[in-house]
């Protein structure tokens, strides 16, 4: 039986509202998050400075969690073909876009993953701003 400790998550820009998208990866442990420490000169990377520079956060959402590495490749890539990236006029920072991308509808995307997760989906939203934030995380289970 295969691991089932990735996820796919989702950076999204507070100074919007609602908040958008503008980053789709895939991961384990405290993946997500890790982008927020080690800010780099990518397009991601300026992103994430401009946020934190504007006084905002930026929201880390779990979109999916309990998959296999390959439900989670293959998530991440529907979900950046679907979002875009900047280079094709779209909504992401994404540098790259997973290979192996299955061409469906968004809707075919989001049955897809609820036969894949285990029951509903549990979304796991955290707001992270700078040094000594204490920053808030709310769980629940919220359906896709």
């Amino acid at each position: 039986m295969a691991e089932t400790s990735f996820y796919v998550y989702a950076l999204k820009d507070t100074r919007t509202s609602p908040a958008r998208p503008f980053y789709i990866g895939k991961g384990t442990g405290t993946r997500s998050h890790d982008h927020l420490l080690k800010l780099d000169s990518s397009r991601k990377g300026q992103r994430i400075a401009a946020i934190l520079a504007a006084g905002h956060k930026v929201l880390v959402a779990r979109i999916i969690e309990d998959l296999s590495e390959e439900q989670a490749i293959k998530l991440e890539a529907e979900l950046i073909s679907a979002f875009g990236t900047e280079d094709t006029g779209g909504l992401l920072t994404n540098q790259v876009v997973p290979s192996g991308v299955v061409h469906k509808s968004r809707r075919s995307v989001v049955r897809t993953a609820r036969r894949q997760g285990k029951g509903a989906a549990r979304a796991r939203l955290t707001e992270v701003g700078g040094p000594g934030d204490g920053a808030r995380e709310r769980k629940g289970n919220h359906e896709l």
